[in-house]
């Protein structure tokens, strides 16, 4: 055949040319082989042809209609296949951007690099140069060195690689890579490169929250374990874990802990019903949170706040979580506050007082048995208002109206409150009760709660009644008993005065005046009494002033006498005021008739102050005064000897001294007289 000697002579020339067949250079080799494939081709042509010139017209015909018939039908399959290869790689774009992957092929011998459309869109490139590289493909990532020794690796190897945390320069995206030597079906010179790349960012972004619930789940583990008591066990409430603070706080090691029941810190101070609660309510299902008092290995207590929580899967309970955090100071100081409560309350409830404790917005807060005696009333009004309790209970509203607006004036006015509460039950009887409403507040002065107390004074209240209609009829008594002694001392006196009228011895004329004016001495006091509405005391300011006029309007008729008067207001018994009226009546009388000497010219002092309690009183005048060895508790005259005996009877001291004339001061102290005396 002609090729077949083309060949040969081709080979001849060039094995001539180079001196030996392995001396040839590939290139030159496959363009041998190249021209030989064509002169098989040429002549296989040749032979057909041959055929095809030695057929009849017919044939020709025939065999042309064949070649259209298999044209078109190889141009139909064609199109199909074309058009299934469209929809294939149009699914396939798709199918790559919904799962985020983008792929690259680098023939190794020709250096070009081919990008799927996703590859493009994830690098942000609308399209290749034609200078575009592989090494211009790796610098698009920031681990472009860490990429490009995996790809030469692979190479090298011939092994497939993987590289997780793939970032493309200026995209917050994650990225694992893969890639591989393709050889199969592929001629020498046709070495691919395959890569992917992956979009990861969600399932990256997830790991890192993942991660980061992982963390603070952790830091949360280590919050619980250093101040909760944690504990799991099985559906037959056998411990299966426990953390280190069970161990430290039940005195138990972890392996004494785990494989035992609950029941070995079981205080006993819970009864059965209380446990067979608990495992109902977690054995349905439901979270389980009460109080407990447990035992440690050293026999002591503690108190746990617990919180036991089923952990189910498909309806089925697994295990029991329990989380115990310790409250024994807690329940210490609990207790503690719990015995004062009832410590209080049981005075409060026993106390012979009704109390009731509101808040602001006056709804009761304590109410002492005192106060309402029902027991159901009692537990009803806490927490609730006087109009609930009138609403509950079918009692008229203006019970709470009143008492709302008694409460209210209360706050307002920002103090207590006193009254006396009369009521007159249905039987007619009527009772007294005192009642105080006090508002009490922080240190800050925020309201804290206002309390609110009546005491029964029905038997006080009507003693007083009693006392004061019988101190009326007393003062009644009184008044007209000052009223008869002050007519019969009158009367007295003024027999005394007719009897005078009737003498004609100046001197038992001069005694009887003296006896008349010391009637009306005491006269005067029992006419003061019976005007004022305190029988027990008389004001001895007012008292002595009318008294020393009446007796300067009898003795100094001339008006040549002046008598000056310094009184302070003192009130005493009437007990006293007796001794000193007629002391001073004495006093006067006496200035009056012997301190001055013709023509009776001169004045008369009358003192009274109180200094802490001690009453002096002084009388002095400016007369010639009395010898020098004068003593009048040696003096015979009946006047001086009265006046030691009422000082006496003040248990009072008596001074006296010229100055020039005389001055008496007499002083006593001025105290409640007891009712024996």
């Amino acid at each position: 055949m002609i090729n077949e000697e083309f060949n040969r002579l081709l080979k001849r020339q060039i094995k001539i040319h180079f001196g030996h067949a392995d001396a040839i250079p590939h290139n030159l080799l496959k363009f041998i082989e190249d021209v030989n494939a064509t002169y098989k081709n040429y002549d296989s042509n040749l032979d057909h042809l041959e055929h095809v010139l030695n057929m009849s017209s017919d044939e020709l015909i025939k065999v042309n209609d064949e070649l259209k018939i298999l044209n078109t039908k190889n141009e139909q399959i064609i199109e199909q296949k074309t058009a299934k290869l469209k929809r294939a790689s149009y699914n396939l774009q798709n199918a790559e951007k919904i799962a985020g992957l983008g792929n690259f092929s680098w023939n190794i011998y020709t250096k070009k690099i081919e990008l799927s459309q996703q590859m493009l869109e994830m690098c942000q490139m609308d399209y290749l140069d034609a200078d575009f590289t592989i090494s211009t493909f790796i610098d698009f990532f920031e681990n472009s060195a860490e990429i490009n020794a995996a790809i030469q690796n692979s190479i090298k190897e011939q092994t497939k690689f993987t590289l997780n945390n793939v970032r493309i320069k200026n995209n917050e995206r994650y990225f694992v890579m893969e890639g591989e030597l393709l050889k199969e079906n592929l001629t020498d010179d046709e070495h691919l490169f395959l890569g992917v790349l992956q979009d990861i960012t969600i399932v990256k972004l997830k790991e890192i929250e993942l991660q980061d619930t992982v963390d603070a789940l952790e830091n949360y583990k280590k919050a619980i374990d250093y101040s909760a008591i944690v504990s799991k066990s099985d559906q037959k409430g056998i411990i299966t874990y426990v953390n280190d603070k069970f161990a430290e706080i039940s005195g138990y090691s972890a392996d004494e802990l785990v494989g035992a029941k609950h029941n070995i810190v079981n205080s006993h101070y819970h009864n059965k019903d209380f446990f067979n609660r608990m495992w109902k309510t977690i054995n349905n299902g439901e979270v389980w949170k009460d109080i407990v008092r447990n035992q440690k290995k050293d026999g002591t207590y503690y108190w746990v706040d617990s919180t036991i929580v089923p952990f189910i899967k498909n309806g089925v309970i697994q295990e029991f979580i329990s989380i115990r955090f310790d409250i024994t100071d807690k329940m210490f100081i609990h207790q503690k506050v719990e015995d004062q409560k009832n410590f209080y309350e049981s005075i409060l409830n026993n106390i012979p007082v009704d109390i009731a404790v509101f808040n602001k917005a006056h709804q009761y807060l304590f109410v002492n048995p005192i106060a309402v005696q029902n027991n159901e009333i009692r537990q009803f009004l806490v927490g609730k208002d006087d109009f609930d309790y009138c609403k509950e209970f079918n009692k008229d509203i203006s019970i709470a109206e009143n008492r709302r607006s008694f409460f209210l004036d209360v706050l307002n006015k920002n103090t207590k409150i006193e009254f006396v509460d009369k009521s007159i039950a249905s039987e007619g009887k009527i009772s007294y009760r005192l009642r105080r409403f006090s508002p009490i507040y922080k240190q800050n002065n925020e309201f804290l709660f206002m309390i609110g107390f009546g005491i029964d004074i029905t038997e006080k209240m009507e003693q007083e009644i009693q006392l004061q209609q019988s101190l009326e009829e007393k003062q009644s008594l009184l008044g007209e008993i000052h009223h008869r002694v002050k007519n019969n001392l009158a009367l007295v006196s003024g027999l005394v005065e007719l009897q005078g009228a009737k003498m004609t011895d100046i001197v038992m004329k001069s005694h009887l005046i003296e006896i008349q004016n010391r009637i009306s001495a005491m006269s005067l006091i029992h006419e003061k009494l019976y005007k004022s509405s305190n029988f027990s005391k008389i004001d001895l300011k007012d008292y002595l002033h009318d008294l020393i006029v009446s007796l300067s309007s009898f003795f100094n008729k001339v008006g040549n006498i002046k008598v000056n008067f310094d009184l302070e207001q003192i009130f005493v018994s009437n007990k006293k005021a007796i001794p000193i009226a007629l002391i001073v009546n004495e006093l006067i009388t006496n200035a009056f008739k012997y301190a001055f000497k013709d023509p009776l010219t001169g004045g008369i002092n009358v003192k009274l102050k109180c200094i802490e309690n001690q009453v002096e009183l002084s009388i002095s005048d400016s007369g010639a005064g009395i010898d020098k060895d004068f003593n009048i508790s040696k003096s015979s005259s009946l006047g001086f000897k009265l006046i030691t005996i009422f000082t006496k009877q003040l248990k009072g001291t008596l001074n006296y001294f010229n100055n020039p004339g005389l001055t008496v001061t007499i002083t006593f102290k001025n105290e409640e007289e007891s009712t024996d005396s």
